[in-house]
């Protein structure tokens, strides 16, 4: 009986084979502390590899008769020769079925693993004895790797870091590492760069029924709220690190420490390479019929609001936003549904739907009323000011804002008058009343400056910006949103950065100046377009197509970075 750690010497010796000769050995673990061997690690087949051996086991005419479902069963199987064979096996017992039958078979993820069952093999059975022999394992280690395979089907995201795993398990982050190490020396998990892992699909399909058999309901609830906490708290560590100006909204008290995250840059990061993470985490928990879970998946999905805001992602905004209020509903409780009537509003005015967004922030106003808080009407009185300005309603919009600097004022709130001050500017400016306008964008700058709030200073200036381009003056203009820019780029807020980019075209297209107005013109269709956000998408190609009807001959002109265009 040979053990893991075997090497050719000692399969030549069992075997009598003379010195020297080649031995090919396979196995589930690795081989990198054996001595006198080439280490060969195979990935997942290729698509086109999964089809061409499920057309050598099945028949080549009876799988290319659909190569839409062809590819599709290779993909469910994740390119696994074992996974494959089997599926092979199951056409071959069944003749009669088309592959797109199997497909509709598999696609019922709750189904998959009885699916890939024939005779004594099975792929669950394959998984279930790797488990095992990390589960009775002498190692302290194999078994908490256990335990973390265990656990990570609790977590329905793409793949995960030490961090998360170590709030998971209840564990500290550095024994978590070296358990997910032992997972993809087993070849139950994979690297997905630097710290981080993920799972097979096939393999986290085996670690939901291990987390729904092997863990008592109590346990999986404490560890999902555990990594729920770590993700919500980290989230909110990362927003305030990135802007402390920013207020982020309500948080309930959790034991879990976010993530030491020591500058802007790494603040970034982590949202950037997290978000698709904690926002699938969020919508899991949103829909568990536990009203705890439920409630830690609200928060967590407001724990992102300005990081969904900055980077443009309506469409998670939105969705998250609503199951918030459903939740919200179902439990009764109001500070969720004050919050979640908040957010519904803010996505849907980013999507420009803004007579579907006033009855929500109506919602809004009233729920802070009734629950006493002065800070939470004041953020209301705002966001509806807002809404206001986008249904051209200047006067609601002004008498909003006047309500909101009261309160502001009264509570000690410079973050609240800010935004009043330029939120009343831009409502005086549809008034037509310029010099008041002026002066209210004129001081909320100034606070805003001094405050060092790039943020506040980004809205200000292309809000100023608007005003001068109105009245005829795009030098001013060019000189307001060439310095809003640069705070909207520096905070990586992708929607002031476009929009800015936006109007500068138009500021150098009433200047003269093609070979800007174009550069600026196409970044900004770039980030409306990787933002996938219609609505910047129509303003960028609105802005374009003036530029090239100002300057016919400017579309044969190469145009040159924007930051290039800014530096004149």
């Amino acid at each position: 009986m040979l053990d893991d750690a075997a090497g050719p010497e000692q399969v030549r010796a069992l075997l009598g084979l003379p010195a020297g000769t080649s031995v090919l050995i396979t196995s589930r673990e690795s081989f990198a502390v054996a001595d006198d061997c080439v280490q060969l690690v195979l990935g997942s087949m290729l698509r086109s590899e999964a089809v061409t051996v499920l057309a050598k086991l099945v028949g080549a005419e009876r799988i290319a008769a659909d190569p839409a479902a062809a590819a599709r069963l290779a993909d469910l199987c994740g390119g696994l020769p074992l996974a494959l064979r089997l599926a092979a096996a199951r056409l071959v017992d069944r003749p009669q079925w088309t592959p797109a039958e199997l497909v509709d078979r598999l696609e019922d993820r709750r189904r998959t693993l009885h699916e890939l069952e024939a005779g004594q093999t099975a792929v669950r059975s394959s998984l279930e004895f790797s488990y095992d022999s990390l589960a009775r394992g002498e190692a302290v280690l194999d078994r908490l790797a256990a335990r973390v395979l265990c656990h990570l089907g609790l977590l329905h995201v793409a793949d995960v870091t030490a961090h998360v795993v170590a709030a998971l398990v209840d564990e500290p982050a550095d024994a978590a590492e070296r358990a997910l190490d032992r997972l993809v020396r087993a070849h139950l998990l994979e690297t997905a760069g630097a710290g981080r892992f993920r799972m097979h699909d096939l393999v986290r399909l085996y670690t939901i029924e291990l987390a729904d058999t092997r863990l008592a309901p109590e346990a999986r609830k404490d560890a999902l709220l555990r990594a729920l906490g770590f993700y919500g708290a980290t989230a909110r560590q990362a927003s305030t690190v990135l802007d402390p100006n920013r207020v982020q909204l309500p948080w309930p008290a959790v034991p879990q420490r976010p993530a030491e995250l020591d500058s802007p840059g790494e603040a970034r990061n982590w949202l950037e390479e997290e978000l698709a993470n904690v926002v699938a985490a969020a919508s899991h928990a949103l829909v568990s019929e536990d009203d705890d879970i439920a409630r830690m998946g609200a928060y967590v999905g407001f724990s992102l609001y300005w990081q969904l805001s900055r980077g443009a992602h309506r469409r998670e905004h939105l969705h998250l936003s609503r199951q918030a209020l459903a939740v919200g509903e179902r439990t009764g409780d109001p500070e969720i549904m004050s919050l979640a009537h908040g957010q519904v509003s803010s996505a849907l005015l980013h999507y420009g739907r803004a007579a579907e967004a006033m009855p929500h922030q109506r919602a809004e106003l009233e729920l802070r009323r009734v629950l006493g808080d002065r800070f939470g009407e004041m953020r209301a009185l705002g966001n509806m000011a807002f809404t206001h300005l986008r249904l051209d309603q200047y006067a609601e919009a002004r008498q909003c804002t006047e309500t909101q600097r009261v309160i502001a004022r009264e509570i000690g709130s410079a973050v609240g008058e800010r935004h009043s001050l330029l939120v009343g500017g831009e409502a005086c400016h549809g008034l037509g009343e310029v010099d008041e306008a002026l002066r209210l964008l004129s001081e909320g700058l100034a606070l805003a400056h001094a405050a060092e709030d790039r943020y506040h200073e980004a809205v200000g200036l292309e809000i100023l910006s608007r005003l001068y381009l109105d009245c005829g003056d795009p030098l001013n203009a060019k000189s307001s949103l060439e310095r809003g820019l640069r705070c909207a780029f520096e905070l990586g807020h992708r929607v002031h950065e476009c929009r800015s980019l936006t109007l500068l075209a138009r500021a150098h297209r009433l200047l003269g100046e093609p070979e800007q107005a174009l550069a600026c013109a196409h970044r900004a269709l770039a980030i409306a377009q990787s933002s996938r956000d219609e609505e910047l998408r129509g303003e960028a190609e609105a802005e374009l197509r003036a530029v090239l009807t100002a300057f016919p001959g400017s579309g044969s002109v190469q145009p040159r970075p924007a930051h290039l265009a800014l530096s004149r």
